[in-house]
């Protein structure tokens, strides 16, 4: 795509969780052809489509292996289009949006796509209607428009759509007081931005293994000497416990077992060795209310800032690596209940990560920044900032597919 434009093309993931706040999905989010200049889209069902298939297919070998499930919002020209079938059906649910009206021949074409393996979910749903309950009878799930249904009428609607074998789908979940009330009405998955964009939670004690681990990060980035980690392990069995058991899985994709502290120092190497203990970080059990959403969007924004990093800086190693740790140590305040300034005191960082992470200035807190917005779907203040920094549309594009294909096998 010479031409490309970043708005355009684009794409962001917001996860769907289960009651247990367990990951189970992602929704698509891109930018619909009615939001643009009709002048600068040749052809609105081809844009669509080519966004939805880009995005699946750097995805589609993670989600087959962690039995996710890819979200897509898809207007009435799609349904109707036959680039649909373009459109893998494995792991994949189509969301029909609000102003799809069931006539017989979209209710005919949802049946024959049924029956092809596709799946359906109703979009921004707010109340039944007569003509709706015809998309009811072929629905797989119903998502809930929260903000748009008053609360004293949630729970006769909830009570009324359990009379059709549907699964619902709260979205626009914004406060835990109303994920838990959804959660006691009996709602099966939810989605918003109150699991997508965690935020410090102030008198939230930290907990003191996180704290640990805080510390042997900081030594870590200080260079300290392999002995002096090697103590902090022998000091925390618990810690060696889960360094080693990381260690040993499949996603880093070692032809060796680690069987000691020593050997992991040994064999691994400083850099590898400081981003597991940065996973440890946000992998250890927790009792705060979005434990996998929060790991799951830390390390992808640590490998996008990777990956980008790659198209601005010819000296990769130690910008890349800075990179890296500036996005997956950016939830670090929502994970330990501290403000960013004491995280970064006990961890005494470089000026540059400091500075991104703090104020989001310099070129690494720039990138940081344009991450957020493809997370939240400003895709044009990601393509102004994506301009600033040099990078291109296409290297943009491609680090996002490859930052959520590579956190889709880590967290499956």
């Amino acid at each position: 795509m010479p031409s490309a434009s970043l708005r355009e093309y684009a794409f962001a993931f917001q996860p769907i969780l289960d009651r247990e706040q367990r990951v189970i999905g992602h929704e698509l989010l891109y930018r619909h052809h009615l939001e643009l200049d009709p002048l600068c889209v040749k052809d609105p069902v081809e844009m669509s489509a080519s966004v939805i298939i880009n995005a699946y297919m750097h995805s589609d070998e993670s989600y087959q292996n962690c039995n996710n499930t890819l979200f897509f919002n898809i207007s009435e020209e799609l349904l109707m289009s036959e680039m649909l079938r373009f459109i893998p059906k494995h792991n994949v649910t189509l969301e029909l949006l609000e102003n799809i009206l069931p006539n017989e021949a979209i209710i005919n074409r949802c049946r024959d796509l049924k029956q092809l393996g596709y799946r359906f979910a109703l979009d921004d749903f707010t109340r039944i209607s007569p003509e709706i309950e015809a998309f009811l009878e072929i629905a797989d799930i119903v998502k809930i428009d929260l903000p748009q249904v008053p609360p004293d009428e949630l729970a006769p609607l909830v009570t009324a759509l359990r009379a059709w074998p549907v699964k619902l789908l709260v979205e626009k979940v914004e406060t835990d007081a109303a994920f838990q009330r959804c959660l006691e009405l009996g709602a099966d998955l939810f989605q918003g931005y109150h699991f997508a964009r965690p935020k410090f939670v102030s008198g939230k004690r930290p907990d003191p293994t996180k704290l640990t681990i805080v510390s042997l990060l900081g030594q870590l980035m200080a260079d300290a000497d392999d002995r002096i980690v090697e103590e902090v392990f022998r000091e925390n069995p618990g810690l060696v416990y889960h360094l080693l058991r990381l260690v040993n899985t499949a996603a880093f994709a070692l032809s060796t077992k680690i069987g000691s502290i020593r050997q992991a120092l040994s064999l691994i190497g400083r850099n590898q060795l400081i981003r597991w203990i940065e996973m440890l970080l946000f992998s250890l059990d927790d009792d705060s209310t979005f434990p996998s959403a929060l790991l799951q969007l830390a390390a992808k924004r640590g490998k996008l800032m990777e990956l980008l990093a790659r198209h601005m800086s010819h000296q990769l190693g130690t910008f890349q690596e800075r990179s890296h740790m500036t996005g997956m140590l950016s939830l670090a305040d929502t994970l330990l209940g501290m403000p960013m300034q004491e995280v970064l005191d006990l961890l005494n960082p470089a000026d540059e990560v400091r500075d991104a992470l703090l104020h989001r200035n310099g070129r690494i807190g720039k990138m940081l920044t344009l991450c957020e917005c493809l997370e939240n779907a400003d895709f044009d203040a990601a393509e102004q900032l994506a301009g600033e920094l040099h990078i291109p549309v296409n290297g943009v594009l491609q680090s996002q597919s490859d930052a959520m294909e590579w956190t889709c096998k880590l967290s499956g």
